[in-house]
């Protein structure tokens, strides 16, 4: 890991965010960016002598706020931090930079949600996952511990789970953290503890140099529920998981496991993507 990006909107959930970006930064010797959208006129060549006085004064003012805040960081820290503001939409913006920059890893805050209706609606950090490519990491606003010890990965057997389990070694290895590969089997379905058994001699096989990582199996009738009971019964302090690309009305129509974590999860969800 080398180049890590983390949106900043000045809001509590974002700096949140940030100050865990940065303790992670920092333990894995990584470079920070923070970006910043003004996403209020979006003027597609980013030209500031197309914009109104208003936005000029505001963009302005976020650049002395963010340029504060990363020499903050900077000092805090003792990490290299640096940072990007433009006129763009988040989601729009983030993707851009993000492929054109190649960052390892994006960190996010998010505020969570009560309701199902606003899994359709989404939040930043969801519309955010649902439309790029690299790993992001979501951090719950009221998440304040930045000590990785325990990785849970859950998994359902799906296709990219070696890319995902590769890089989470990686992770893990840098950060002197465990890692562990969890499948919630819901109940009345015996057949699930063979195919565990198949995939964990599979994984043992596949990942015999790693003596860290083990895999658990546990029965729950709401897979949602058995993931956070575990994270919390087994302290996990974070939670992996794999997505993948949908359309608009898919994502309409598919309650997506994954969107649902990032919200819920009172712990920092780690998406990697297929």
């Amino acid at each position: 890991m080398t180049k890590i990006l983390c949106p900043v909107d000045l809001k509590g959930a974002s700096l949140n965010a940030l100050n865990y970006a940065a303790s992670f930064c920092r333990q894995t010797a990584s470079t920070l960016t923070i970006y910043h959208a003004i996403t209020e006129v979006v003027i597609t060549d980013n030209r500031d002598d197309l914009l109104p006085d208003e936005v000029l004064e505001k963009k302005s003012e976020a650049e002395q706020a963010i340029d504060k805040i990363c020499r903050e960081t900077r000092e805090n820290f003792s990490i290299a931090c640096n940072y990007v503001l433009e006129n763009a939409n988040l989601a729009d913006g983030i993707a851009n930079i993000s492929k054109k920059e190649e960052y390892g890893l994006i960190i996010m805050g998010t505020k969570g949600a009560n309701k199902l209706s606003k899994f359709v609606t989404g939040s930043n950090t969801v519309n955010v996952i649902d439309q790029i490519n690299c790993p992001i990491l979501a951090v719950p606003s009221d998440y304040y511990n930045a000590e990785i010890q325990n990785i849970v990965y859950a998994t359902n057997y799906q296709k990219g789970d070696d890319e995902s389990i590769t890089e989470l070694l990686g992770f893990a290895n840098m950060l002197g953290a465990k890692l562990t590969i969890l499948h919630v089997s819901q109940s009345g379905n015996p057949a699930k503890i063979e195919v565990f058994k198949t995939y964990q001699d599979y994984v043992y096989e596949e990942f015999y140099y790693d003596l860290d990582v083990k895999l658990e199996q546990v029965v729950y009738d709401d897979v949602e529920q058995g993931i956070l009971d575990y994270m919390e019964k087994n302290n996990g302090d974070m939670l992996a998981m794999l997505t993948k690309h949908r359309g608009l009305l898919e994502q309409i129509t598919h309650d997506s496991l994954t969107r649902k974590m990032a919200l819920l999860a009172e712990h920092p969800i780690l998406v990697f993507h297929k």
